[in-house]
């Protein structure tokens, strides 16, 4: 074996095979501290460690074989448990930091690249709000719609408080959704309703959940598909809610129809992916579609409560058309490389 530099370390490097003997504390120096046996987390260990067929390197006989697993990614790893060496056979050294990285950042704290003071106001923020942070699903590519979605409402609502301050609610009054002109032939109040606000903790609401839910299904369907799916969701809320209030004269108004969409689209395609929520003050990590459906659930607990005006028809009916539409708009999966025993 031959003796190759990098950063600050000597690894020992085996041509004829391509694998690599890393020395105690040379993993970190070489792929970073998430690669270093020593902290890898807990949750990336797929099964006990047990003897592997290959010998330590250094003369110390045979070595331990562990798995590491992060959801469909996995690799096996052999250690000493005398000299603490390891070795990585080829191309296992970007598995190696790929699994450990997103298995540590999956199971970290919200808040916490900020140390423990970015923990607690994380903590107290969903205590109070009750809101869901994702706890690792990162994006492909720039999610240029959603950005774009978010300035646009926003812009909107201004617009809106500029008028009402005006005296012109009733041109406003047409662009919301209102039963009775539906019925009368206002068929665009289906639509247009989906881009104003009632209030500005009402589009807060909304955008956040536009931000968290928005950007892996417009990364995962693409632009147009995802422009596709807010519209005809939004449309498909919009005529829930009127099928409850058929000749009523109460105004409508709010994206989350449409984000609700989103959320039904993001249940099928991230089925795997958690979210981090705090109940009775506890905070735990549970998949997202198990959350999605106690929200589904908690749209019908409105029906209790007779003084509530949140239109929750509109709530379901734009989660159903977006799980349906997400059946028919989701890309094909990838045919993934089979695992081959070593």
């Amino acid at each position: 074996m031959n003796a190759l530099p990098v950063g600050h370390v000597y690894i020992d490097h085996c041509y004829r095979c391509g694998g690599s003997f890393f020395d105690w504390g040379e993993t970190a120096v070489a792929l970073g501290p998430n690669a270093d046996p020593a902290n890898w987390p807990p949750e990336a260990v797929a099964r006990p460690p047990h003897i592997s067929r290959l010998s330590c390197p250094a003369g110390h006989g045979p070595m331990w074989s562990h798995l590491l697993q992060h959801e469909d990614r996995q690799v096996e790893i052999d250690t000493c448990g005398h000299c603490y060496g390891l070795w990585l056979d080829r191309n296992e050294g970007p598995a190696l930091q790929a699994i450990t990285g997103v298995a540590k950042e999956a199971n970290a704290r919200p808040g916490a690249k900020h140390g423990t003071v970015g923990i607690v106001a994380v903590y107290l923020l969903q205590l109070v709000t009750t809101i869901p942070i994702e706890a690792y699903n990162p994006v492909r590519r720039k999610p240029v719609l959603v950005h774009g979605l978010v300035a646009l409402l926003t812009l909107i609502f201004i617009g809106q408080l500029v008028m009402m301050g005006s005296g012109n609610e009733a041109a406003l009054l047409n662009l919301y959704f209102v039963s009775q002109s539906f019925e009368q032939g206002h068929i665009y109040n289906a639509l247009t309703y989906a881009f104003f606000h009632g209030s500005i903790a009402h589009l807060l609401g909304n955008l956040y959940f536009l931000w968290i839910f928005g950007d892996n299904v417009e990364d995962a369907l693409g632009r147009k598909k995802f422009t596709v799916l807010y519209l005809v969701t939004a449309v498909i809320a919009g005529l829930s809610h009127w099928l409850g209030n058929l000749g009523s004269l109460q105004p409508m108004v709010g994206a989350s129809g449409a984000i609700a969409g989103l959320m039904g689209a993001y249940f099928v395609l991230f089925p795997r992916v958690k979210v981090w929520v705090v109940f009775l003050f506890i905070p735990f990590k549970l998949r997202a579609i198990y959350y999605l459906l106690v929200w589904v659930g908690m749209q019908f607990l409105m029906l209790l409560d007779k003084d509530n005006h949140v239109a929750w028809l509109a709530h379901v009916g734009g989660f159903v058309g977006g799980v349906g539409m997400a059946y028919l708009l989701r890309p094909a999966k990838p045919t993934l490389p089979p695992v081959h025993a070593r």
